[in-house]
This record gives structure tokens, C-alpha cells and sequence, in this order.
């Protein structure tokens, strides 16, 4: 742009006004590369770019005399074919081609107006429409293929990272899966054998516990129980339980990590104090959680006529949870949720 306007400068009417526009177009320029980076043009964008640059290269021809006007005006007029194919890129064919007619029409009128007769005039004038109107089709040609190349490019780049965690938690699994196998050889196949040899009778209470204990834990196990289970802080809380007797069955949909850290120990406080009341020695506890929040419930038999356990979090112990106990036809249910509900609800 600048060597054209520097030559120019002798069919300026005003120097300045010229140099202004001039700048005014490498704004435009810079503003919509800037713009571009970060998606595609909105229809109103795409109409705001078109309108500025029409106006400028307007203004410019009205600054210049003489009927040479197309090298008169050369430097804005080399430019709107490139500004334009911004718009190609962004916007469905209607409207792309919408603008390129009228950016063609525009550029005619202006150069027919003061034509004088000279042929060169015309010849420039063709060469500059039929070069607006290759680069925008060319444009449309690639910008699908460069879509495809970038989705080829992120999913080469997702496979890889998704290689590279793998690679990472591989030794951590490993280790978990030994610890888990040392817990089976050291609590579950010393009850197992306890049974088969005639030692423990399975009829009694105490022994049917235990076995309902293990029976959880091997099953949170199977399920991505340990460090890098979705369960979180829980995870530990509901070993305990087991193995104090409690048959815990868990029901999951989300995974509590994505939860904050105050979160997740506030939680496993709430659970474990639940748990510890759990009269029947078995409960039900249900994770729903989503990377916005979610809820906690556990469900268990609750004598009938016995008040609800009461929990620090309906006290205002931890007010970033909001608590509901109840008791229906002999089941205690308590849902801690987070974030908590809006002011107005109460806790039961």
C-alpha cells in the first residue's frame, strides 16, 4: 500500500486527507486480522467491514483529479480484494457474493464517471474486477479444506495428549491394582477360606457383615475405585464404611474430581458421618455430578419413629453445601448439594 500512495501523491487533491485514509485502511487491516483469529466474521461484522472499506476507497477516489483514476486510486483499490475475502471465508455464498457484487458495481461507477476515453483505463479497470473475483473464489475453495486440516489437525493433537495421559497413569494403575490385590489375599481370601474350612458360619450376622463389607469393596474395585477414582474423597469415606459392616451400594453419574478440593473433603465429612449412623448396616449412596455441581445422596432403613441423623452442614458448618434430611416410609434419604439451593429453601 505504501509505494503506490507515495507515487500517487502528484493527482492528490489533499496530501493529508490521503494519508489519513491511507492509515485508516491499515487499521481496518489490523483490527480485522486481530478479529478473524479468534473465528469467523458475524453477519453484522462482515457488513461493518464492507461498508468501511467501500467508504474509504470512495473518499479516496474523491480526493484524487484526473481521469487516470484507476492508477490514481491504485493503492485502496488493491486492497479490497484481500479485505473481502475475510468476508468470504466467514459467510455463507449469498452473502459473500452478495458483497463482492456490489464492491465490483461500486469500483465501475467510480472509474466510468471520469473515464476519458482512454482504453488503458478500461484494461486496468477489468483487471482489477477479474482480480477482486479470483481471490474470492479461491477463498471459498479453501476454506473448507482448510477447515478439515485444522479438525485432522486437533484430533491428531487430542489422540496424542489422550497417549501421553495414558502413558502417564499406566504406573499409577499399576500400583493401585497391586495394592488391590494385596487387600483381596490379606481381608477377602482369609474370610473365603474361614467359610469354605467350616471356621466362620455365613448364617450369622457378624460374618454375613463382614462379607457384605468386602463384597462393596471389591466391587468399587471393579469400578475405578482408589487415587484416580471418580469418586474422589468418597472413595475412602465408603472403604471405611465397609469395612466397619456397612453394605454400601453406589450408584454414580459424573465424577466428583472436577468438583473443588473444600468440595469433595466437605462432602466425605457429611457421608461418613451418615454412614456411621446407618442402623441397618446397609445404605445406598448416589453421586450426580456435572462440572457445575451436582448432588450427593444416601439412602438407608431408618427405624420407624427415630429422629433424622442431624448434620453439621444444616447447622451452618459448612455453608458451601446446602443439606435436606428426610424420612419416608421407613427410609432416611439425605441429598448434600453443591452448589447450594437458592435462598428460600430450608434443610429437613
Amino acid at each position: 500500500m505504501l509505494v503506490p500512495l507515495l507515487t500517487t501523491l502528484g493527482w492528490v487533491r489533499v496530501r493529508p486527507v490521503a494519508g489519513l485514509l491511507w492509515l485508516a485502511l491499515a487499521g481496518l487491516i489490523a483490527v480485522t486480522a486481530r478479529r478473524v483469529r479468534r473465528g469467523a466474521l458475524t453477519r453484522g461484522e462482515a457488513f461493518a467491514l464492507v461498508a468501511v472499506t467501500l467508504a474509504i476507497v470512495v473518499a479516496a477516489t474523491a480526493n484524487t483529479r484526473g481521469g487516470y483514476i484507476v492508477r490514481i486510486s491504485d493503492w485502496p483499490l488493491l486492497v479490497v480484494p484481500l479485505l473481502l475475502a475475510f468476508v468470504t471465508a466467514s459467510r455463507p455464498k449469498r452473502e459473500w457474493i452478495a458483497a463482492l457484487v456490489v464492491t465490483v458495481l461500486l469500483l465501475a461507477v467510480l472509474v466510468l464517471r471520469r473515464h476519458t476515453g482512454q482504453d488503458l483505463v478500461i484494461a486496468r479497470l477489468g483487471s482489477i474486477v477479474y482480480g477482486c473475483c479470483v481471490v474470492q473464489i479461491i477463498t471459498a475453495m479453501l476454506g473448507p479444506l482448510l477447515r478439515a486440516t485444522a479438525d485432522s489437525t486437533a484430533r491428531r493433537l487430542a489422540a496424542e495428549a489422550e497417549l501421553a495421559a495414558h502413558a502417564d497413569s499406566t504406573p499409577m494403575i499399576r500400583r493401585e491394582r497391586v495394592a488391590w490385590l494385596g487387600t483381596v489375599e490379606q481381608d477377602v481370601l482369609p474370610l473365603l477360606s474361614g467359610v469354605v474350612e467350616g471356621r466362620l458360619d455365613p448364617a450369622t450376622p457378624t460374618v454375613r457383615s463382614r462379607c457384605a463389607g468386602q463384597a462393596a469393596a471389591i466391587r468399587r474395585m471393579l469400578t475405578g475405585g482408589g487415587p484416580s477414582s471418580a469418586l474422589a474423597e468418597l472413595d475412602a469415606v465408603l472403604g471405611d464404611a465397609a469395612g466397619a459392616g456397612v453394605g454400601v451400594e453406589v450408584q454414580r453419574d459424573g465424577d466428583l474430581r472436577c468438583a473443588p478440593r473444600a468440595v469433595r473433603a466437605a462432602l466425605a465429612d457429611r457421608v461418613g458421618e451418615v454412614l456411621a449412623a446407618a442402623p441397618g448396616g446397609r445404605a445406598i449412596v448416589t453421586i450426580l455430578w456435572s462440572p457445575q455441581g451436582g448432588s450427593v445422596f444416601v439412602t438407608m432403613p431408618w427405624p420407624a419413629g427415630a429422629p433424622p441423623v442431624t448434620l453439621g452442614g444444616a447447622r451452618g458448618v459448612e455453608p458451601g453445601l446446602g443439606v435436606d434430611v428426610a424420612v419416608d416410609d421407613g427410609w432416611l434419604s439425605v441429598e448434600l448439594s453443591w452448589p447450594p439451593p437458592a435462598a428460600g429453601s430450608t434443610a429437613r
